[in-house]
This record gives structure tokens, C-alpha cells and sequence, in this order.
């Protein structure tokens, strides 16, 4: 199918063309099964949105969400959660920075050291047992 005619083809229905686009449009009309079936099948789309019935909501649903908004936003959960996010994001970040460079000090991989935990020296032990007693 010609893009041009099937632009005037469209044109035609929601503006006026000019004489010669017209002329060019019968032409193709005459012409073209692609063009013809192309206007059969938009004319069949516009008479089955023009026959339509108009789709609305009822009256008052703007204001029942708008209270409903307005309630969310005053309760007390919604409070604790727009400041509960920011603070857990936070801590996260911080956790991961320290278990990046825990593992960095460490230069291994494992949940030990990401943690920070280090095995007790012998002296370390020593120390302890000498102190409980």
C-alpha cells in the first residue's frame, strides 16, 4: 500500500484535502483493494466509536479518592514508613561499606571477615582464662 495515499486517506476523514489530493485519493480509491479495504475498515472503527456509549465515572469518585489520599496520608503508618525508608536505606549502605571493608582488610571472601570476626589468638585465649579465674 502507497503511504501517501493512505496518509490522504486519513486526512480525508478529519480535514478537507485539496483539489488535487482529492483527485489523487479517488485515483487510488479506484486503483487500490488495499485502499479501499483501508477506508471500509476505518469507517467501520469510527461508526463503532461514534455509536458508543460515553464512558465516565459517577459522580463524586474524584472526591472518594481524593479522602481516601488524604487518609492514608494521615495515618500513622504512612508516617512511620516515609521516615522508616530513608533511615533503612541508609543503614544499608553503612552496612555494606563495612563489610566491604572488612573484606578488604582481610583479603578474603568468607562471612567471617565480612563480619569482622577474627579467630582468638592463643594469647588472646590465655588472657581470658587467666582473667575468670
Amino acid at each position: 500500500m502507497n503511504s501517501l495515499w493512505y496518509d490522504l486517506l486519513l486526512r480525508s476523514f478529519d480535514s478537507t484535502l485539496t483539489p488535487t489530493e482529492q483527485q489523487q485519493l479517488d485515483h487510488a480509491l479506484l486503483e487500490s483493494h488495499d485502499i479501499q479495504m483501508a477506508r471500509k475498515e476505518i469507517l467501520r472503527m469510527r461508526n463503532a466509536l461514534s455509536s458508543s456509549a460515553e464512558l465516565s465515572f459517577t459522580p463524586g469518585f474524584a472526591g472518594q479518592v481524593m479522602r481516601r489520599i488524604a487518609a492514608r496520608q494521615q495515618s500513622a503508618v504512612y508516617r512511620f514508613e516515609t521516615v522508616f525508608r530513608p533511615i533503612a536505606v541508609a543503614a544499608l549502605l553503612l552496612v555494606a561499606l563495612i563489610c566491604t571493608y572488612n573484606a578488604a582488610r582481610a583479603n578474603t571472601l568468607t562471612v567471617d571477615s565480612l563480619l569482622g570476626i577474627q579467630k582468638p589468638t592463643l594469647e588472646q585465649t590465655l588472657g581470658l582464662e587467666a582473667t575468670l579465674e
